[in-house]
C-alpha cells in the first residue's frame, strides 16, 4: 500500500500574496508565462492563514504532464525544497517532536485537517446537515491527553458531542483509549488519514466526500456502540431486582415492581418487562418440592402465568417494545406474531432504535 505521508503534497490553487488573494494554477502558469521570473520573486503558499502565521509553504506552479507510464498529471502546485523552518514550525504545532516526521509530510496533513475541521466543517451546508452541527471547538493541537476538536451536535442527535483526534502514520498518538468502559467514550473519533492521498488532502472539496463517508460509518457504529451498552445496563438492572425479589411469589414480585416502576425506582419499561421475563425463567429452573415431584412444571406454573403472558413478554423482549402486542390477545394471534417477528438483526436494531426515540 502507497505510503500517503510520505509522498510529496500538491495543490489546486494557493495563495498569492502580491494580490492577496487565493488563485488557480492556471493563473499563475498564466502570470510565469507573461513575465518570466516573476513568479519566484513573488511566491504562492499554501494557505493564507499559514502565510500569516508565519509557517506557510512556499509553492510555485507546475504544467500539466503525461508519465512514461501514460498517466496523464493535472497542473499544480509544488511546494519549494529547503524549507525545514516551517516545517519544523507546523510540526511544533501539531505536537510532533519526531525528527523522522520532518522527512515526511505528516505534520502539514495532520494541520491541514485539523484546519478544515475546526473552520470548513460548520460553515459547509453538506456537512453541517450531516452531522448536525451546532459548534465547534479547537483545543490545543500539541496536547496529545485530548482531542484536537470537539464537534458540538443538535438537540435531537442520539450523542451530544464528537471528540475528534487527527492520527496520519505512526508519529502522533493520543494517551488515551478510543474506547473503554465508559459512554463517554463513544464519543470519541480516532480519525486515521493516512489514506487520503496527497493531492486530496490539500482541498477541501476533495476531503469532504471522504469524510463523510468516514462519518456515516463512525455514526453508525456508535448507535450500535450505545445500544449495546444501554442493553447492558438494562440487564443489570432486571437481573439485580430478579436477585433482589426471587423470594417473592409471582402476584408479588408483579406488585412490587409496578410500584417501583410508578414511584420512579426502575429506570425504564425496557428493565420492567426484562425483570418479568427473568422471573419467569427462573422459575422454570427451580427444583420441584419432592411433594410434587410428579406434578407437571408448566402446569404449576399455568396457575399463575398464562400461555398468553409468556408469548407476549417474549414478543416484547425481541422487539423491544416497537411491535404491540398483549396478553389479552388471542394465543393463536400472539403465536402468529411471534412467529413472523424478523430474524434479521438489522432489523431488529432498528427497531430498537425506533423504541428509544419514542
Amino acid at each position: 500500500m502507497t505510503n500517503n505521508t510520505s509522498l510529496k503534497l500538491t495543490w489546486p490553487q494557493a495563495y498569492y500574496p502580491k494580490e492577496q488573494r487565493d488563485i488557480t494554477v492556471e493563473y499563475a502558469l498564466k502570470v510565469r508565462d507573461q513575465n518570466a521570473g516573476q513568479y519566484r520573486e513573488n511566491p504562492c503558499f499554501n494557505s493564507r492563514e499559514w502565510y500569516e502565521s508565519g509557517y506557510g509553504i512556499k509553492l510555485f506552479p507546475r504544467r500539466g504532464y503525461t508519465t512514461y507510464g501514460g498517466i496523464v498529471v493535472q497542473a499544480h502546485f509544488c511546494q519549494y525544497g529547503n524549507q525545514e523552518n516551517a516545517h519544523i514550525k507546523i510540526a511544533e504545532e501539531v505536537g510532533i517532536n519526531n525528527s523522522d516526521a520532518l522527512y515526511t509530510n505528516t505534520p502539514a496533513r495532520i494541520k491541514t485537517m485539523i484546519d478544515y475541521l475546526s473552520t470548513n466543517i460548520a460553515g459547509d451546508n453538506i456537512s453541517a446537515s450531516q452531522m448536525e452541527i451546532v459548534s465547534v471547538d479547537q483545543l490545543s493541537f500539541d496536547d496529545f491527553n485530548c482531542p484536537d476538536i470537539i464537534i458540538h451536535h443538535k438537540g435531537e442527535f442520539h450523542r451530544r458531542e464528537t471528540r475528534i483526534f487527527v492520527i496520519d502514520g505512526y508519529y502522533r498518538k493520543p494517551n488515551y483509549d478510543e474506547r473503554d468502559l465508559t459512554l463517554q467514550s463513544i464519543d470519541n473519533w480516532f480519525l486515521d488519514i493516512t489514506k487520503y492521498a496527497p493531492n486530496t488532502i490539500t482541498t477541501w472539496e476533495a476531503v469532504r466526500p471522504l469524510l463523510m463517508e468516514e462519518w456515516k460509518s463512525f455514526n453508525n457504529r456508535t448507535k450500535s456502540e450505545i445500544s449495546a451498552f444501554h442493553n447492558q445496563l438494562v440487564s443489570q438492572e432486571a437481573e439485580g431486582l430478579v436477585e433482589e425479589l426471587t423470594n417473592l411469589d409471582w402476584d408479588s414480585f408483579l406488585a412490587e415492581l409496578d410500584h417501583r416502576l410508578s414511584n420512579g425506582d426502575i429506570s425504564s419499561q425496557g428493565v420492567y418487562d426484562l425483570a418479568r421475563e427473568l422471573y419467569l425463567e427462573g422459575i422454570s429452573l427451580r427444583p420441584v418440592a419432592p411433594e410434587f415431584e410428579e406434578q407437571n412444571t408448566l402446569e404449576t406454573m399455568d396457575n399463575s402465568v398464562s400461555d398468553e403472558e409468556r408469548i407476549h413478554l417474549k414478543i416484547q423482549r425481541r422487539a423491544f417494545g416497537y411491535i404491540p402486542s398483549s396478553n389479552d390477545m388471542s394465543l393463536e394471534e400472539l403465536r402468529s406474531i411471534l412467529a413472523n417477528l424478523p430474524l434479521n438483526p438489522v432489523v431488529l436494531l432498528n427497531m430498537r432504535f425506533a423504541s428509544l426515540a419514542n
